[in-house]
C-alpha cells in the first residue's frame, strides 16, 4: 500500500508542464508522492462544469508526468483514490477574468469536498505569456504581458479570498519574478521560459513550475532536491535538446527565486 502523498492536479497543458518533473524532483528530496494529471488541451472551468454535468471520460490521465491512454471523467477521478491534494485552475487566457470563475469553479470546489472531504485544495496561479505571444487570447490582456500577470495575481487572490480554505500555488509570481533577472529577460536578450510563447520550456520553465509546486503542496525545500533535467529525459512526448543542457546557475537562481517567493508567499 502507498503511503505517501497522493496528488490530483485537474488542468490542462498548463498543469501537464507543472508536474513533469515534479515526481522526480520529489524523489531526489526523499518525499514520496503519487502524482495524476487530468488532461484536456485548452480546458476552462466551465469545461469542468460541463464535465460534472455530463460525466463523460474526456479527459487523459497521466500519472508521475508520463502519457498513458486512459481517459476519465472528474468525478470518477475524484473516486479513484483517497487523495491528499487537488489541485484546479483557470484556462491561461482567462485566468486574469475574474467573471470566468464563476460559477464554475465553486461548483469544482463542492463536487472535490463532497468527493475528498480530507483532501486539501490548491488553486494553480498560471503564468503570463510571452511578450510576443500569438495566442489569441492574449488580446484580453491588450497584448501587454504585466498586465496580464496583474490581471491573474488578482483574479486569484481575489478568488481564493473568497472561498475559505483555498490557498494557490504561486506559479506566475515566480516566472515573473525570473523574467526580472537577465538570464530570463527575453526582452533583452535573455532565454524565454516559454517554448511556444505561452507553454513552459522543456528545461528551466517545468523546472520552475514543478520547483514551485514541489515547495508549496509538499513543504519540501527545494536546495534539498539534486534533480537536474537531463538530455536523456523525455517528458509526455518531448526530448530535451542536448545542447542546452543544463546550466547549473540558471537552475540555482531558479531554485532561489522559487525558494524566496514561496517563503514570502508563507509569511504573507
Amino acid at each position: 500500500m502507498f503511503l505517501g502523498i497522493k496528488l490530483l492536479a485537474i488542468g490542462n497543458s498548463f498543469s501537464e508542464d507543472a508536474t513533469a518533473y515534479l515526481k522526480k524532483i520529489s524523489d531526489s528530496a526523499g518525499i514520496d508522492v503519487e502524482i495524476t494529471n487530468l488532461f484536456v488541451p485548452g480546458c476552462s472551468l466551465e469545461m469542468d462544469s460541463d464535465n460534472l454535468a455530463d460525466n463523460k471520460p474526456a479527459f487523459r490521465l497521466d500519472f508521475n508526468g508520463v502519457n498513458s491512454d486512459r481517459y476519465i471523467s472528474i468525478r470518477d477521478a475524484l473516486k479513484l483514490d483517497k487523495w491528499d491534494i487537488v489541485t484546479i485552475q483557470q484556462e491561461s487566457s482567462r485566468a486574469g477574468l475574474i467573471d470566468s470563475y464563476y460559477p464554475y469553479a465553486t461548483e469544482l470546489i463542492d463536487t472535490i469536498r463532497q468527493n475528498v472531504p480530507d483532501a486539501k485544495i490548491y488553486f494553480h496561479e498560471t503564468w503570463a505569456y510571452e511578450i510576443d505571444c500569438l495566442h489569441a487570447g492574449f488580446v484580453n490582456y491588450d497584448k501587454q504581458q504585466l498586465k496580464m500577470f496583474d490581471m491573474i495575481c488578482q483574479s486569484v487572490n481575489r478568488f481564493c479570498k473568497e472561498n475559505d480554505g483555498i490557498s494557490y500555488i504561486p506559479c506566475g509570481e515566480v516566472i515573473q519574478e525570473l523574467r526580472r533577472h537577465p538570464a530570463f529577460d527575453y526582452q533583452n536578450g535573455g532565454e524565454s521560459l516559454c517554448r511556444d510563447g505561452f507553454h513552459m520550456s522543456l528545461i528551466y520553465g517545468r523546472y520552475a513550475l514543478a520547483s514551485t509546486w514541489f515547495e508549496t503542496l509538499f513543504g519540501g525545500d527545494i536546495f534539498e532536491a539534486d534533480f537536474l533535467p537531463q538530455a536523456e529525459d523525455v517528458i509526455n512526448g518531448f526530448t530535451i535538446d542536448s545542447e542546452h543542457v543544463t546550466d547549473k546557475q540558471k537552475i540555482e537562481l531558479i531554485k532561489q527565486c522559487v525558494h524566496n517567493v514561496c517563503k514570502q508567499k508563507k509569511e504573507s
